[in-house]
């Protein structure tokens, strides 16, 4: 339920519209997951395994967005990280 009032409270501050544009940033740590919205902190929802959770949604070979995983590569290839 964190996680949702994060994320609802980042577009409530920016006249409650995530309009095209609006970038959501989701840091997978260790202790849990700290959530921005266009580059404000929310908050950090701490809960065991929910990080990795949150990027095998994204990353495994079942992603929600192959188009997100696509564009990962391509930053991360080219940072020579």
């Amino acid at each position: 339920k964190d996680l949702e009032k994060f994320i609802v409270e980042g577009v409530d501050s920016k006249g409650g519209q995530a309009t095209k544009g609006t970038i959501f940033r989701f840091d997978c740590i260790e202790e849990g997951v700290e959530v921005s919205v266009d580059g404000n902190q929310e908050g950090m929802v701490s809960f065991e395994g929910m990080g990795s959770a949150l990027v095998d949604v994204f990353m495994d070979d079942k992603a929600v967005s192959p188009q997100l995983i696509d564009s990962c590569l391509d930053t991360w290839c080219e940072s020579g990280l």
